[in-house]
This record gives structure tokens, C-alpha cells and sequence, in this order.
């Protein structure tokens, strides 16, 4: 499961890996949708580049989740995980995103990738507004842990 951001950090070198252990590929795409119509572009664009320009490489395996909602990723990875059996984590989007991913590896025990990059943009970090917490532990228990 990839959630998509507007780099593909060498995610070409994660999938020949997996390939040369002999394993079957299904990738599902998290697509973040922030409030920036540029930013919904490039994130569309990179995932076009992703699979190689082919739209119907993604119909039915994509998800779009807004970038601020890591509940949501979590929420997906269960759906997938449960339908799908052992998952692989690759998270290139949003850093909502990747807590979402994190969370669910956690408490999982899924593997999660992520490339690091060669040389990094001073700015890469830099977010649109305001900061933004996310409460991941709540009076000794962990949120994904918590009882419905």
C-alpha cells in the first residue's frame, strides 16, 4: 500500500525487491486530497508516473483520503489487511498519512518502507498552515487499541 506524495522516493527500487522474493504485487493507493488544487495535481500526476501512465492501473485500488486524516489510512490498512492477509507499507504521502501507516504497522506488525533520500529540500518539510497534534495515546492506552 503506497500513500502517494509528490516524490516517489526510488518506490521502483521497494517493488523490484518484493518481485524478486516471488511476491504478487497487488499495490492499493492512498491519494491524499489537500485543499490546494496544485497539490491534488502533482500528487495525480506522480501516481501516473508511479505506474507508468497507465490510468487503469489504479481504477478500484485507489483511495482518496484527505491529508489531515490518519484515522482514515488506519481505518483502510484494517480493511485491506483483513481482505488481503499480510500488507506492505510505503508511505510517500502526507505526514498524517504516514502516522496513519505507522499506527496500523504497530499494532500489525507490518513491515513499512520507506526510501530514504539521496539530498533532501530544505523546504520539503515545510507545511501549508498551522501545526496540527494528533493524540495517539489517551489516559495509558493506545488510540488504535481503544474500544469501539
Amino acid at each position: 500500500m503506497v500513500s502517494v506524495g509528490f516524490e516517489p522516493l526510488r518506490l521502483s527500487s521497494l517493488r523490484d525487491t518484493f518481485a524478486l522474493e516471488g511476491v504478487d504485487m497487488k499495490t492499493r493507493y492512498i491519494v491524499p486530497f489537500p485543499p490546494d488544487g496544485t497539490a491534488v495535481r502533482r500528487c495525480w500526476r506522480r501516481l501516473m508516473e508511479m505506474v507508468e501512465r497507465s490510468p487503469d492501473a489504479v481504477m478500484g485500488r485507489t483511495e482518496i483520503v484527505s491529508s489531515t486524516d490518519a484515522e482514515e489510512v488506519s481505518t483502510l490498512i484494517e480493511g485491506w489487511r483483513t481482505s488481503m492477509g499480510q500488507v506492505v507499507l510505503a508511505p510517500f504521502g502526507p505526514k498524517p498519512h504516514t502516522l496513519g501507516m505507522a499506527l496500523s504497522a504497530l499494532q500489525h506488525n507490518l513491515g513499512l518502507y520507506y526510501t530514504q533520500p539521496l539530498v533532501y529540500d530544505p523546504d520539503y518539510s515545510t507545511g501549508p498552515g498551522d501545526p496540527v497534534a494528533y493524540v495517539v495515546k489517551w489516559d495509558g492506552v493506545r488510540c488504535y487499541e481503544r474500544p469501539e
